[in-house]
């Protein structure tokens, strides 16, 4: 019994030295406008702000899928770094009135 609790206990580090990473590199990636530039092309690229419906089975599979994939991206950046989040939305309105304009 002691074995399993050590190896539980070393698990559990292990994943927390897994999420600690992710943290950091979703936080070093949004931190710069590049990268909050390609994750919201990411998230717009899975469709999360359209539906995915389709008459087709196999087609709307496909695209809730890829919907699905960039949700669970929004959800952890909006729990874990919603102030770069904000930031992402608000450049990228920006980003889009400024192209309207010509510029």
């Amino acid at each position: 019994m002691y074995e399993e609790d050590e190896l539980t206990d070393k698990e559990r580090k292990r994943q927390e030295r897994i999420q600690q990473r992710r943290y950091n590199d979703v936080n070093k990636v949004m931190s710069i406008p590049e990268g909050r530039r390609v994750i919201w092309d990411i998230l717009c690229s899975c469709g999360i702000y359209r539906s995915s419906y389709s008459e087709n089975c196999n087609q709307m599979a496909m695209l809730e899928g890829r919907r699905q994939v960039g949700l669970e991206l929004l959800t952890e950046i909006d729990s874990n770094h919603k102030e770069l989040s904000i930031k992402m939305q608000r450049e990228y309105l920006a980003l889009k009135k400024q192209e309207e304009k010509g510029e």
